[in-house]
């Protein structure tokens, strides 16, 4: 469901989880006007949040997309990162987790002032496993794990722009870029190899 960007909150989660709609099978996309009652309601029957930093910042007009994406995590709301309109940012998820990385601390005097970072491997999580589970499907991928299909994405760390630390989370997060990816493997197929595609 596209939830509130805006005030007033014409979504109400607590409303929403006596009617029997939340829940693994029910996602929440936004919501930067959600409560914490909403919040604890989607933490207590593991109902997922799908934010788009991007679109958040340009159309939560009335609420802070920082605080909100802050409280989520702090409640215990899982939350993907996802992309809206290209009109307003492009799909591109190294962007979007870096992004996201960069507002996600608290700022003194504000709500967020007492609530925790957000780390590199958070971020990432965000933006693999998270979105699995979002859609039902974190069984068949969203992780590496054996049993789970052959969904790979591999970056390169010979280009300049990765040549600048030793920590892969935060060179994945803060440093990678589309075309730094390598190889791309869904379902055990190549669809890319050397950073060249090889399917179109």
């Amino acid at each position: 469901i596209h939830a509130s960007q805006t005030q007033p909150n014409s979504d109400d989660a607590a409303d929403y989880e006596k009617r029997g709609y939340l829940g693994s099978k029910f996602l929440f996309c936004h919501y930067i006007a959600a409560t914490d009652s909403d919040r604890e309601a989607m933490a207590r029957t593991k109902t997922s949040l799908s934010f788009s930093t991007h679109s958040e910042f340009r159309l939560g007009e009335n609420g802070d997309p920082r605080v909100a994406l802050m409280k989520a995590r702090a409640a215990g709301v899982s939350v993907s990162l996802s992309s809206d309109a290209t009109s307003i940012a492009p799909p591109n998820m190294f962007e979007n987790m870096r992004f996201t990385w960069n507002m996600c601390i608290p700022w003194k005097g504000t709500p967020s002032e007492s609530l925790p970072y957000l780390g590199f491997y958070e971020t990432i999580e965000m933006a693999t496993i998270n979105g699995a589970k979002a859609l039902g499907i974190a069984d068949v991928t969203g992780s590496l794990t054996p049993g789970k299909r052959a969904d790979l994405i591999m970056v390169s760390l010979l280009a300049p722009n990765l040549s600048v630390g030793s920590d892969p989370a935060n060179l994945l997060v803060n440093s990678a870029a589309p075309g730094n990816v390598d190889l791309v493997v869904v379902d055990g197929r190549i669809l890319k190899r050397d950073g060249r595609l090889t399917s179109i």
